[in-house]
């Protein structure tokens, strides 16, 4: 689970909901624009639209979401720039997180990092994007668990969400190389877990937060020029 709230209880309808309405929003299952009903959501749940109003509440938090007059809830949609601008962001957060973390990862940081590593070895064999989507996720739910500070933590949360949306719409074309960057930033962090360098793991993960803008970035670029019409 990304969010962190002590408060909730893992079985919670609101909390189900709002990982699945995430976990869509995140695949781009709902398309930006898209008008989502809480009428709807309830009756697929089986619940009354009230949870279905606290997980649109989270899903505000998280910048995936917002509320449009005379329109309803719609999942938020972000320019190409301003997605560039929240990975830089991340990017200096980041350093930041080195310092304000006091906490160090643990042996059962060390075992899901390693379980991570067996499961994406097999996603080069079959593309499903859902499973990288998990692993990335939950790779994401280890690195950020030495936050302490919850109003960062949060904000951290909220630049990984709205930045993996613009990933999720690359990985189908993108799928052998992403798969590829995937395994080695696992492997790079699991290596400082191993040796209590908690400060080398967010190096290593700043490192391929960069990455990843760069690429898409180049990605952007390259389908650009792909599309001008010759003179």
């Amino acid at each position: 689970m990304v969010v962190d709230r002590s408060t909730d209880h893992e079985n919670s309808p609101a909390l189900r909901i709002y990982k699945e309405l995430r976990n869509r929003i995140c695949l781009r299952v709902y398309k930006n624009g898209e008008i989502l009903k809480e009428n709807e959501i309830a009756q697929e749940f089986s619940v009354s639209r009230t949870p279905v109003r606290e997980s649109f509440q989270r899903l505000k938090l998280d910048g995936l979401i917002e509320s449009k007059k005379k329109v309803g809830t719609v999942v938020k949609g972000i320019d190409d720039e301003t997605i560039y601008e929240l990975y830089e962001i991340r990017v200096n957060l980041l350093d930041h997180v080195a310092n304000e973390s006091k906490e160090n990862y643990n042996e059962n940081d060390i075992q899901k990092m390693e379980n991570l590593l067996q499961r994406v070895d097999k996603l080069s064999l079959n593309k499903d994007t859902a499973e990288y989507w998990k692993i990335n996720d939950e790779l994401f739910s280890i690195l950020i668990s030495v936050v302490q500070n919850k109003s960062l933590k949060q904000l951290i949360i909220s630049l990984f969400l709205q930045t993996a949306k613009n990933w999720a719409f690359l990985l189908p074309q993108i799928w052998d190389r992403s798969c590829e960057i995937l395994k080695q930033e696992i492997e790079r962090e699991l290596e400082f877990m191993k040796v209590g360098d908690k400060k080398g793991v967010i190096a290593t993960w700043k490192c391929y937060v960069m990455a990843s803008m760069q690429y898409c970035r180049s990605f952007a670029k390259e389908q650009s020029e792909s599309q001008k019409l010759p003179e």
